[in-house]
């Protein structure tokens, strides 16, 4: 089950650097009953709806919640 988490969480990241921009990352990953909190150095998106339906495809919609923190830009 470790492998597996640790397949799925480098297909998060290399997905995410597919997208390259501002906008910070930081993952919760379940294990144990527990939420880990994890920031990758250096791991900027450009949030997008593509990168919402590559992202859903491998974590589920259940898996991905997204927050918006300061000021929006249009």
């Amino acid at each position: 089950m470790l492998r597996k988490m640790r397949n799925s969480l480098r297909r998060v990241v290399y997905t995410m650097k597919e997208f390259p921009g501002q906008d910070e990352v930081s993952l919760r990953i379940p294990n144990e009953g527990k939420i880990v909190k994890l920031k990758i150095a250096n791991l900027f998106t450009d949030y997008s709806t593509e990168l919402r339906q590559r992202i859903t495809e491998l974590v589920g919609e259940e898996g991905l919640k997204v927050e918006v923190f300061g000021d929006a830009v249009s």
